[in-house]
């Protein structure tokens, strides 16, 4: 939970700060039975970071209880700064398809928007916008992180938006707006090509560069492709099996950017594939540690 500000002080800082909220799955997976389970951006990327050894503070809205937040990320290691809302957000996925590249979305209910008011003073070096869908939040919550470090936004939050309970992916009229504030930006293909037009991702990810972000990812079913400062580097994922397919987007792109505050883009790259390559690996959010991942990384698998 939030931490104890006897213990750590109004001035512990974060490596990543995490504003999204965990949802409510209901996963009808390829030919499996169905799963209740949560689900959401900073469920794995709150585990994900924790894991290697990085400060991450999760500011998570929805109408789980104090205890219940606590079950949900028990031994990640985060610090949890939940927010009240009548209502958390819960999806139900449908994936057609044993790679669980393509699948149906359907809104069963979803959290008030957060509002700035209502965000903790958390101090980090970046920011990293993880809401589920349009509507989680506003201009004035880029803004509020705006004016306190840098801006990650996975693009999923705004371009799916809710139409008849069914999630669809939508072009917004102010995309330009939020791009231009943002530096780290991630988006799967088929999103880059909502956004852009194209189906080539490197094509796709020199276009969304000149619209402001720095750090550029876009995952595929074969890899990751990173535009990072006009350079391209491409890491292929090496997972056995795709079991643990849900949240890899969610780990690689926190995964990255924890690593890219201390490293090269290239060296981030390389560590951020082989940690999701081993996440994918086995349901639920990642349990690799450092030395887990290192290992991986020499094994050269």
């Amino acid at each position: 939970m939030k931490p104890d500000a006897a213990d750590n002080g109004p001035c512990k800082n974060y490596d990543l700060a995490l504003i999204g909220q965990v949802c409510r799955d209901i996963n009808y997976d390829y030919q499996s039975p169905v799963r209740y389970e949560p689900g959401g951006a900073v469920y794995y990327a709150g585990f994900a970071v924790s894991r290697i050894g990085r400060q991450v503070a999760v500011i998570t809205k929805g109408d789980q209880t104090a205890e219940e937040l606590s079950d949900v990320f028990r031994g990640s290691g985060a610090d949890i700064y939940p927010i009240r809302s009548p209502r958390s957000t819960s999806i139900e996925n449908t994936y057609l398809t044993e790679s669980r590249e393509r699948r149906t979305c359907r809104v069963v209910s979803r959290i008030h928007p957060y509002a700035t008011e209502e965000l903790p003073e958390v101090r980090a070096k970046v920011y990293y916008l993880a809401g589920l869908m349009r509507g989680d939040y506003g201009m004035d919550v880029l803004d509020w992180a705006c004016a306190r470090g840098d801006v990650a936004l996975d693009i999923q939050s705004l371009l799916r938006c809710e139409t008849d309970g069914r999630l669809e992916t939508k072009l917004w009229p102010d995309y330009k707006q939020w791009l231009s504030r943002v530096k780290y930006f991630k988006a799967d293909a088929a999103e880059a090509e909502v956004l852009t037009g194209l189906t080539h991702v490197y094509a796709a990810a020199k276009e969304i560069s000149a619209m402001g972000p720095s750090e550029i990812m876009i995952t595929h079913s074969g890899g990751l492709l990173v535009l990072s400062e006009g350079k391209i580097h491409r890491q292929p994922f090496t997972s056995a099996n795709l079991t643990g397919r849900t949240g890899r987007g969610d780990t690689a792109f926190s995964m990255y950017i924890a690593e890219r505050l201390y490293h090269s883009a290239e060296a981030a790259t390389r560590f951020c594939a082989a940690g999701v390559s081993m996440k994918m690996e086995h349901p639920g959010p990642s349990a690799a540690t450092r030395a887990d991942v290192e290992k991986r990384l020499s094994a050269g698998t």
